[in-house]
């Protein structure tokens, strides 16, 4: 009952790790979710609306659902950049090296 439990350096990495793959888990569900709930629904809809299949609303519905969708491959990073000090490194030796002038080198 006394004694505390310490915590290990991996132990820290690992839970670091399992929040990380959980974020992006979630961010991935948030993305393409919608768009799957509105391909399944129309499937499984024996007579959809005039509505629903007017050509601007299905296009521009389209349009915004795989836009949700794509954000995922945005999202990704950011997470990584976030919660991740190892990427965070590398990522900014990369930006140094593509990208002098962005980094806060003296451009001539």
């Amino acid at each position: 009952p006394g004694r505390e439990r310490t915590v290990t350096r991996s132990e820290i990495n690992r839970r670091k790790v399992t929040l990380m793959v959980i974020a992006v888990v979630v961010a991935f569900v948030v993305a393409w979710t919608p768009l799957h709930m509105v391909n399944i629904t129309y499937l499984f809809t024996p007579h959809p609306s005039d509505f629903v299949l007017s050509r601007n609303n299905l296009f521009t519905g389209y349009l915004i659902l795989y836009l949700l969708g794509y954000i995922n491959s945005l999202v990704n990073p950011l997470i990584y950049i976030f919660m991740s000090d190892r990427f965070r490194k590398d990522f900014k030796g990369i930006v140094r090296v593509l990208l002098p002038c962005v980094a806060g080198c003296r451009c001539r």
